[in-house]
């Protein structure tokens, strides 16, 4: 049906406003775009701040609320100082609704505000100033105090016109770094939703925050990680008072439930804390989410019997200088825990433990820990005063039949413990203070077995008592056996507790140990992983930090060794005897001798360890009678082809790889060498001077003395004036052979005149063949070897038989030119 003309009046009045509205709406988009908005907002917030301040973008929403959307939000931490050059806020979006009437009005009515994974960072340097110093005006600036007498003297009215009544932050960030004390809080994942609602002069606060993990310790390393909070909350801010009172606190830490009571108050000041959290019913199971991941064993889930009573109360002022007190206690008696699928629980449980934190006292104490695994007890009393310096105060007693652990606590897959081992441990006093530390105990074990599904090789049989006190940490007779190692350990170790102390400047830990092994493999005793390096490696005295490599602890040591057979990776060693001195890193053999390879072995020099991927050695040694072919086989390519019984008295410096085998480049030495009936088959140098003479005996060189002066450089051996007497021929050989097995050197080689008949040269015929001959009558042939042991290059030398020919020539030509010249003078003169 048509319209009529009046309601066609009446329509197009009712859209003016609608169209006025649009029209608005487009000409505000047109007007504040997001270069715009930018343009106006950041240099304020520079201004604001006096930081840099970026933004990706920001856009303003106008319908049906004012509502302003900012993405990648960061700005700039305080520069210098020793400050981090992290950003002090970033913030992937943000987004604030504004209501639009009683904007209208003169009056702001925030509806929501909302974050995106915002991250702050809070510091304080090490001179004490923070990085947030500034950011709302300078102290002493008039703008600011005129800002602030503003702001103070606001109606309440208008501060709660300024309420935002929905504030939520998403996976938020929050990182407080202490340089002064080296301390650090973090909070990640933190998730807050909340609702605000006025009333008269109160703000109702209600709803949920959350944090994945909170930690806490120092900035390069946590001591408490991985806590979980949740904290349900109504909360209560009357502004006529700056009282902020708990009505429902609902916190959660990990799985341990508890409640929040008290007020926090002077919030526009120095804030006031009267705090209590606590809990008269926790269930003792649920203490075991505190401990640190890192030190407690999964479980799909754990049941306990009894409940424990945890309160804390937190009292005092918060400033920039000062912490409010922290005292708190903690009480279980009988309670027990079972970890699932295993058959026993853990029983007796006592727990007596309290805490304070304060400007003048810091004291952690345990003043009763017992639990019983099956007919094993165990109790300990500890005490920790002054977290900054702190004195410890410990007592441990227990008795544990290994073997039934794995009934009372879960460990892990593959580990396999037995055995008995029981402990009575005092230890009191400061721990930066190793001297003055007051110490005593016993540590027995009986038939201990310890292995890990990681273990490279597991400990078993270890029978013996440590003894310890306040100086000294010993034992008259441990033994064990590691892998396929067996081990009988006596040692004596002073000033062991320099060893974990911190102080620099503390007494040098100083050990003597005896060991005896009937075997030793040194695989057994590497370390299985790389461990931190402390040390600087600088060949000072200090920590030496180990990886892979000989485990040797810090400290000054003399060890007495009598080893049946020592296994190495290319060595065999037997009836080992042996006296050092380890040092920082350095391993000084005063007198070591064995047997190897057939032979004996006498050596001194050192060995150091200092940087374990290459230990470096100087040695001097002594071989008598070892088997030539077993011994340089494990250096030479050539080794497999001598035999014979080898002497050496050499020096040597080089370098082990980090399964302590030798790198042969890195081999430099001098001595002298001489072998004693042996052979040298399979040489192809040979096989060439075989064939080049045609006399296949050469072959194979059956001698009876091998002697040479020799040195190693950059991994080659410099023969001199080698000597090889054989059976029949000798040999003098100049020059120097690879370890690699490349040749450069000139061989003289002698044989008898016996062979002359036998032997031919090409380009030699016949009696040519004596022009190589001595003037005692051997045949001497000079050679020059190149290439390598597998594939040489034999050149016979014949510049001398050439000029001995030359000179057997002219020497003839002359004789027949004066026998000529005889018979033409007689001719001459002869009488008709």
């Amino acid at each position: 049906m048509a319209l009529s003309r009046k309601a066609k009046i009446w329509l197009i009045i009712l859209a003016i406003p609608v169209v006025l509205v649009i029209a608005a709406i487009i000409v505000l988009k047109m007007m504040f775009t997001s270069e715009r908005l930018k343009a106006e907002v950041i240099p304020r917030l520079e201004e604001a701040t006096g930081r840099n301040v970026s933004i990706s973008d920001i856009s303003l929403g106008v319908f049906p609320s004012i509502a302003l959307n900012m993405e990648g939000v960061s700005i700039s931490n305080r520069v210098g100082d020793g400050f981090s050059e992290s950003h002090f806020l970033t913030l992937e979006s943000l987004r604030l609704n504004v209501r639009l009437f009683p904007l209208l009005d003169g009056r702001v009515e925030a509806t929501s505000l909302e974050m995106d994974r915002p991250h702050l960072l809070l510091e304080i340097n090490r001179n004490y100033e923070t990085n947030y110093e500034g950011l709302t005006g300078q102290p002493g600036d008039a703008a600011a105090d005129d800002t602030l007498l503003q702001e103070a003297s606001t109606p309440p009215s208008t501060a709660l016109a300024l309420l935002v009544s929905d504030f939520r932050i998403n996976g938020g960030t929050l990182d407080y770094l202490n340089h002064a004390d080296n301390s650090a809080t973090r909070l990640h994942g933190l998730n807050i939703a909340a609702d605000m609602e006025a009333e008269g002069e109160k703000i109702l606060i209600t709803g949920d925050v959350s944090i994945e993990t909170f930690s806490y310790g120092t900035i390069e390393k946590p001591m408490v990680e991985g806590l979980r909070l949740w904290l349900r909350h109504r909360m209560a801010y009357d502004l006529s008072t700056d009282v902020l009172t708990f009505e429902q606190g609902d916190l959660q830490v990990q799985d341990i439930p508890l409640n929040v009571s008290g007020t926090m108050s002077d919030l526009q000041d120095n804030t006031v804390l009267d705090l209590a959290i606590g809990s008269d019913n926790v269930n003792i199971a649920e203490l075991l989410s505190l401990i640190p991941r890192e030190y407690k064993k999964e479980a799909a889930s754990v049941k306990g019997t009894g409940t424990a009573q945890i309160h804390i109360n937190v009292k005092g002022v918060q400033t920039e200088d000062s912490r409010p007190d922290i005292t708190g206690t903690i009480r279980a008696s009988g309670a027990s825990i079972q970890y699932a699928d295993l058959p026993k629980p853990i029983t007796n449980i006592t727990i007596t433990s309290d805490f304070v934190r304060s400007s003048t006292r810091q004291e952690f104490r345990v003043e009763k820990l017992t639990a019983n695994l099956g007919e094993s007890p165990i109790s300990m009393a500890f005490k920790v005063v002054s977290f900054d310096d702190p004195t410890v105060s410990l007592t441990a007693t227990g008795s544990l039949d290994l073997a039934t652990v794995h009934e009372y606590y879960p460990l892990e897959e593959g580990t396999v413990l037995s055995g008995q081992m029981k402990a009575d441990i005092r230890l009191n006093g400061k721990v930066n203070n190793p001297e003055a530390l007051k110490a005593a105990g016993t540590m027995d074990f009986r038939n201990v077995t310890a292995q890990t599904a990681s273990s490279r090789h597991p400990v078993r049989n270890l029978n013996g008592t440590v003894r310890f006190n306040n100086q000294v940490l010993d034992s008259r007779r441990l033994s064990l056996t590691l892998g396929r190692s067996d081990m009988t350990l006596a040692f004596r170790l002073v000033n062991y507790l320099s060893l974990i102390s911190t102080d620099k400047k503390g007494p040098r830990p100083r050990a003597n140990l005896t060991l005896q092994s009937n075997q030793l493999y040194v695989d057994d005793i590497m370390s299985d992983e790389p461990e931190e390096k402390v040390g600087s490696g600088s060949g000072t005295p200090g920590e030496v930090g180990q990886k892979g490599g000989l485990p040797l602890p810090d400290a000054e040591m003399d060890v007495k060794a009598t080893i049946g057979t020592l296994t190495m990776e290319k060595f065999v060693l037997k009836n080992v005897r042996g006296t050092m001195k380890i040092a920082y890193g350095l391993i000084r053999m005063q007198d070591f001798t064995c047997n190897t390879f057939g032979g004996s072995v006498n050596a001194k020099g050192t060995l150091n360890v200092k940087n374990p991927d290459r230990p470096v050695f100087d040695l001097a040694l002594s071989l008598d009678a070892l088997q030539a072919n077993s011994l340089l086989t494990n250096f030479t390519s050539f080794g497999q082809r001598v035999t014979g019984s080898i002497t050496m008295n050499t020096t040597l410096k080089g370098a082990l790889d980090d399964t302590l085998g030798l790198i042969p480049g890195d081999l430099d030495g001098i001595g002298n060498v001489s072998i004693k009936d042996g052979t040298l088959q399979g040489f192809k140098v040979n096989q060439t001077l075989a064939s080049t003479l045609n006399l296949p005996s050469l072959e194979t060189v059956s001698f009876k003395a091998w002697t040479n002066a020799f040195s190693i450089k950059e991994g080659r051996f410099l023969i001199k004036d080698l000597k090889i007497s054989a059976l029949d021929a000798d040999y003098v050989v100049n020059g120097s052979h690879g370890l690699d097995g490349t040749l450069d050197y000139k061989m003289a080689l002698y044989l008898p005149e016996s062979v002359s008949a036998k032997v031919t040269v090409a380009g030699f015929a016949g009696e040519a063949v004596n022009l190589f001959k001595d003037p005692s009558g051997r045949l001497k042939f000079d050679f020059n070897v190149g290439g390598t042991t597998t594939s040489p290059k034999v050149q016979l030398d014949t510049q001398a038989a050439m000029k001995r020919a030359e000179e057997l020539a002219k020497k003839k030509l002359e004789e027949s030119l004066k026998g000529k010249a005889g018979d033409l003078l007689e001719k001459l003169f002869k009488r008709p």
